[in-house]
């Protein structure tokens, strides 16, 4: 039986590292017994982060922590376990790199969950609703069209050297790759007033030019046609800034730079602007689409920063109409509702 990761959905190979998530306080716990027992508004509260046990898949729902002074001891996923001290601990396990990119999107303030607790109240909702359906796993997200966001189950065993599956926080050769995609600009002969407006913006400042760039551009429904109504030199800046691309933090700009020059000895303008509305595209990077050819790595990025973008607490119904109806104790930023709003498929 494979083993998913919560966030992204793709199996973890066996011997591979990985972090069961669990929460110390078992806020989820002292909810449900809250509401058992009394009316009313729960109270709870806590600062206690959520726990991360470093381990490896050890095959057959068990893993193994790395801790040499643990003498190799067994947690189970998606469930507590009498091995494990802390017996009352519900261990949800993640990708390694998954969540090293997943602090990176919460510290970032892209998406509505940004912190470890939101972040285990999505997964831990996740799992009560899949129960109802009953599964054991939790599914990485909703709303993933032609299963590209969240990879189908079905042929997993034969998806494992996929690139759904590549390692989405240190990509090898990830900048190289980027440039790869670069072509020569052959921009269409723009009217009066475009070429006025392009030529009175060159003219601006630096600071200028980026202060303005920063309303106008967002990476959320960024249109794909190119305008080229601004300099191939601004769209350049970025995607170096990162503001625009925030999955694409750590291109080296020394490369970047030197495949423009290149570029410039020979008479070629790269088309920067084609290539950042691209990435900018949630399907850029599937099979067949104009990006396939990125690094296994780098399309494996983007699609974990989409599923991560788009989390909210609640946001996965029983995939089976259940026998009865789920309480949701938090609202879709985590904060404890009252009264309860009860989901059912």
């Amino acid at each position: 039986m494979l083993i998913h990761c919560a966030i992204c959905g793709a199996p973890t190979a066996k011997h591979q590292p990985a972090t069961l998530l669990s929460d110390p306080a078992r806020e989820l716990e002292v909810v449900i017994e809250h509401f058992a027992t009394k009316w009313g508004p729960s109270r709870f509260t806590t600062g206690r982060a959520i726990d991360e046990l470093r381990v490896a898949n050890a095959g057959r729902c068990f893993f193994t922590t790395n801790d040499d002074d643990d003498e190799g001891r067994r947690a189970t996923a998606y469930a507590s376990d009498d091995t494990v001290p802390g017996a009352d601990r519900y261990y949800i396990p993640v990708h390694d790199y998954c969540l090293s990119l997943t602090k990176r999107i919460l510290a970032s303030g892209h998406g509505r969950v940004r912190t470890m607790r939101q972040l285990w109240k999505v997964l831990r909702t996740r799992c009560l609703a899949t129960v109802a359906s009953g599964r054991t796993e939790p599914l990485a997200g909703t709303d993933a069209p032609d299963d590209y966001h969240l990879p189908p189950r079905a042929d997993d065993e034969s998806r494992e050297d996929r690139w759904c599956t590549a390692d989405a926080w240190d990509v090898p050769d990830l900048t190289a790759g980027v440039l790869a995609q670069m072509t020569p600009s052959r921009p269409p002969s723009l009217d009066g007033r475009q070429a006025e407006f392009r030529a009175r913006f060159e003219r601006l400042p630096q600071e200028m030019q980026d202060h303005i760039l920063s309303f106008v551009f967002t990476e959320q429904h960024f249109p794909p046609d190119c305008t080229y109504l601004i300099p191939q030199g601004a769209w350049m800046n970025l995607l170096l800034q990162g503001q625009v691309v925030p999955y694409l933090w750590d291109l080296d700009r020394d490369e970047v730079e030197k495949k423009v020059a290149e570029g410039r000895e020979r008479g070629v303008e790269w088309d920067f602007e084609l290539l950042v509305r691209r990435l900018c595209q949630a399907r850029s990077m599937a099979d067949g689409a104009p990006l396939a050819s990125m690094p296994a790595g780098l399309r494996n990025r983007q699609r974990v920063w989409k599923l991560v973008q788009d989390m909210y607490v609640g946001d996965f119904l029983p995939e089976t109409p259940a026998a009865a109806a789920i309480p949701r104790y938090w609202d879709e930023d985590g904060n404890l509702q009252y009264p309860l709003v009860w989901i059912r498929r």
